[in-house]
């Protein structure tokens, strides 16, 4: 059998359709499965709050053992996990944009030592995570796999018959968290009358809540609502200073919508030249513009075929 560890906890909302997209590709592909699911006990005694996500590491220890225990994140695994996805280490990278207390900052060290020590296998989507999990863990087992894509079929247009050029960005603005590239993207677009821009992400910012007539927030969403948006947007923007496979931006083309992003290399090697890569405002607002180029569904369809790939590491675990 094969145990997938994962955690409920609200901030993981990525994490989560990775682990369910996993889940049913596998059930689909013939494999013995399970998701353990691990809450978040969180409580106050004298007022000071105890638990927490720290509360899942002590509860990974029930987790039964089975042939593969796969955990869908480094931060969180069980004495049994032999398999482990990292999807970043922005959390190790970016520490003071993320405001990584020292603490916090030592349990994902102490988590990757134990990867090395203990021989788990490794999954990563991209090169660029490759290498970083490298500087930390230089011994890793690491597979590069890209993710499946999973979209579903847009069922009405949510955007209003206005002869306006409609863009749709998506993440959120956490308070005290550094958003500067959704920010930027607010900057240039707010002064332009014939470009409205829609952005679905929660904003805990207050700075930057009705920023512009031009700039509609339409907050958290389901699934549906999001890729009614994608689906139908002239153009999917979007400017990052990191990723780690960026799921909104492909699905947006699994979608057939063009998107105009910013030059990373985890965006070339996933995206190759599909996308419109900009450098600043004076690209984007030209890029922006510019018309569809074909081959968006396909780009990204060829990492369908992901179960196989992890069938392979799955296969080296059990030898």
């Amino acid at each position: 059998m094969i145990k997938l560890l994962y955690s409920k906890a609200e901030q993981f909302n990525g994490i989560s359709a990775y682990t369910n997209n996993i889940y049913n590709d596998l059930i689909k592909s013939g494999f013995d499965v399970k998701i353990s699911y691990l809450p978040k006990v969180e409580v106050k005694i004298m007022g000071k709050r105890l638990g927490g996500w720290r509360s899942m590491n002590v509860l990974s220890f029930v987790t039964g053992r089975s042939e593969i225990v796969h955990s869908m994140t480094y931060w969180l695994m069980s004495p049994y996990t032999n398999v482990v996805t990292i999807h970043d280490l922005f959390h190790l990278t970016q520490q003071k944009q993320r405001n990584i207390n020292n603490v916090n900052k030592t349990h994902y060290l102490t988590s990757l030592k134990k990867i090395e020590r203990k021989g788990i296998k490794v999954i990563v989507q991209t090169p660029i995570v490759a290498d970083d999990v490298r500087k930390f863990i230089p011994e890793a087992d690491i597979s590069i796999i890209p993710s499946k894509i999973f979209v579903q079929d847009p069922i009405v247009n949510p955007y209003p018959d206005d002869k306006k050029l409609h863009l749709i960005t998506v993440g959120a603005i956490m308070k005290g968290f550094n958003r500067k590239h959704i920010y930027e993207l607010y900057e240039w677009i707010k002064n332009e009358p014939d470009i409205d821009l829609y952005h679905i992400g929660k904003i805990e910012d207050i700075r930057y809540l009705n920023y512009a007539n031009n700039i509609h927030q339409i907050g958290s969403v389901d699934q549906q609502t999001k890729f009614n948006y994608l689906a139908h947007a002239d153009k999917y923007v979007f400017s990052s200073i990191a990723e780690g496979q960026g799921y909104p931006t492909m699905e947006a083309m699994k979608l057939n919508t063009q998107v105009v992003i910013n030059d990373l290399p985890e965006h070339k090697f996933l995206l190759g030249d599909k996308p419109y890569y900009f450098h600043n405002k004076d690209e984007f607002l030209e890029m922006i513009w510019k018309n569809k180029k074909g081959g968006l569904v396909e780009q990204i369809s060829q990492y369908d075929n992901w179960i196989k790939k992890y069938k392979t590491v799955y296969e080296k675990v059990l030898q």
